[in-house]
C-alpha cells in the first residue's frame, strides 16, 4: 500500500509566472481542478482556465511559464 500524504500537507494552490516579451505577470491556480483563481489584471482573460489550456496557450504565443511557489492547506 502506498503511503499517503497527510491532508494537512496536501497542495491547495500553486502560483505560476508567465515571461512574456512585453510583460512578466502571475497567476494562481487551485489544486482540486487545476483552474486559474487569480490574475493578474493584462492576463485576467484567463480566469476559469484549466491549467493545461494556460500552458498550451503560452506555448503557441512562445511566453514562459514557471512554478513560482506551491502552498499547502496549512500554508
Amino acid at each position: 500500500m502506498a503511503a499517503s500524504i497527510p491532508r494537512s500537507r496536501r497542495l491547495s494552490r500553486v502560483l505560476w509566472r508567465i515571461t512574456a516579451p512585453h510583460f512578466v505577470a502571475g497567476i494562481e491556480l487551485g489544486m482540486w481542478h487545476h483552474i486559474v483563481l487569480r490574475a493578474a489584471p493584462i492576463v485576467e482573460y484567463m480566469l476559469g482556465w484549466e491549467g493545461r489550456t494556460v500552458l498550451h496557450y503560452c506555448e503557441k504565443k512562445n511566453w514562459k511559464v514557471e512554478v513560482v511557489e506551491a502552498k499547502t492547506h496549512d500554508q
